[in-house]
């Protein structure tokens, strides 16, 4: 399995849903990516992260959070998770993040009623 900075391990045929090795919140943490479809330019990919930030805005400001069982790791985790943010066009959906369901209505995906 490769980390955030090595890049992800494709979990379909088509590539688009990718496992990411994110450690520090706990042992073996991981997110998963999901792809957009080559037709869909406007789409940025997701990251479900998880637990490896519990907010955008922890990510943004480039911290750690307070829970972690290896907080080296949760810190590389960070660090990665950011340079994929800067080169792609990247929704990251932390599972903590109550702003999520806005998120993802600003870009064309509405919550489930």
């Amino acid at each position: 399995m490769h980390d955030a900075a090595g890049g992800a391990v494709p979990l379909t045929h088509d590539g688009r849903v990718r496992l990411l090795a994110t450690p520090g919140h706990s042992r073996g943490h991981q997110s998963v990516v999901l792809v957009p479809e080559a037709t869909d330019l406007d789409a940025p990919q997701l990251l479900f992260a998880g637990d490896a930030v519990f907010s955008a805005k922890q990510l943004a400001r480039d911290t750690v959070g307070a829970i972690c069982e290896d907080r080296p790791a949760a810190r590389r985790s960070v660090i990665a998770l950011r340079a994929m943010v800067a080169r792609t066009r990247t929704l990251v959906l932390p599972s903590h993040d109550p702003a999520v369901p806005q998120r993802l209505a600003a870009v064309g995906h509405a919550p489930a009623s």
